[in-house]
C-alpha cells in the first residue's frame, strides 16, 4: 500500500520524463548557458510549452539518480556534480 503510494507520486512529479518534448527542450537550454531559473521564467514568459515548471524541478531532474549519465551539471555555473545543501541563515 505504502509503495503504491510512493511509485504514484514518484511517477507524479517527473515533469521531465512524463513530457519528452519539455525535456528535450530543457536539454538543449542547458547546453546554452542558461540557468535553471532562466529556463523556468523562459518558458512561462514565451508560453512555449502547456506544463509549467519550476527551476526547482530542473535542478530536481539534472541531480536525479536516473538522469545523472546525462551529465548535465556540467553545463551549470559552477559544475558541480553533487548539489550541495541548502545554506541556513544565521540569525544574531
Amino acid at each position: 500500500m505504502a509503495y503504491d503510494i510512493h511509485k504514484e507520486r514518484r511517477q507524479r512529479l517527473r515533469k521531465l520524463v512524463r513530457h519528452p518534448q519539455l525535456r528535450e527542450l530543457v536539454i538543449e537550454q542547458l547546453k546554452t548557458p542558461w540557468s535553471p531559473e532562466q529556463i523556468a521564467g523562459r518558458l512561462l514568459a514565451d508560453g512555449v510549452s502547456a506544463v509549467r515548471v519550476c527551476s526547482e524541478t530542473i535542478y530536481r531532474f539534472i541531480y536525479g539518480k536516473e538522469d545523472q549519465a546525462l551529465e548535465l551539471h556540467q553545463h551549470l555555473a559552477e559544475g558541480r556534480s553533487k548539489r550541495r545543501p541548502p545554506q541556513l541563515e544565521e540569525t544574531p
